[in-house]
């Protein structure tokens, strides 16, 4: 029976290292999620932000163009490695947005680059402030949210 104690020790040993190494690297996770929902959160609500602060809608109505560098999104592109660290409703809901989102980015590109037939501007510029309509609406949902999502505590998963 001498030989059974320091197994034992080892086997509980090795259990309890394993155990905690897994339960540290789920609490990581968990912050990492934390993280990623606060950040896009951030990133939508200040797009969307500016969008309203310049008075966009009007201006484009009038004519005006906004150039929109390269990469209009760089949190989103930073966190696309994580972003299924998100649940998979919000998940889908970030992605809708950011590819809504892109698409207006890149109509204000094409506003700032291509000749348009007489008349067909103006109907572009109206679709783009409809676009812009629509992304501020899914921004009003998923912002809460995100944010909610970034103060959910670990031991509130609910699996």
């Amino acid at each position: 029976m001498a030989w059974f104690a320091p197994l034992l020790q080892t086997l509980i040993g090795a259990i309890a290292a394993i155990g905690g190494g897994a339960f540290a690297l789920w609490i990581s996770w968990q912050k990492e999620r934390q993280s990623v929902a606060i950040a896009l959160a951030g990133e939508i609500q200040g797009f969307v932000g500016v969008l309203n602060w310049r008075n966009t809608r009007d201006l484009l109505k009038k004519g005006y163009k906004f150039p929109i560098g390269e990469g209009p999104f760089p949190v989103f592109a930073a966190f696309l490695s994580k972003i299924g660290y998100l649940p998979s409703e919000l998940t889908g809901q970030v992605v809708d947005f950011y590819t809504h989102a892109s698409g207006i980015a890149q109509d204000f590109n094409t506003l700032n680059t291509q000749q348009f037939a007489p008349g067909q501007e103006t109907k572009f510029r109206e679709n783009l402030i409809k676009g812009i309509d629509d992304l501020e609406a899914k921004a009003i949902i998923l912002v809460p949210a995100l944010r909610r999502e970034a103060t959910r505590a670990w031991f509130r998963l609910g699996f």
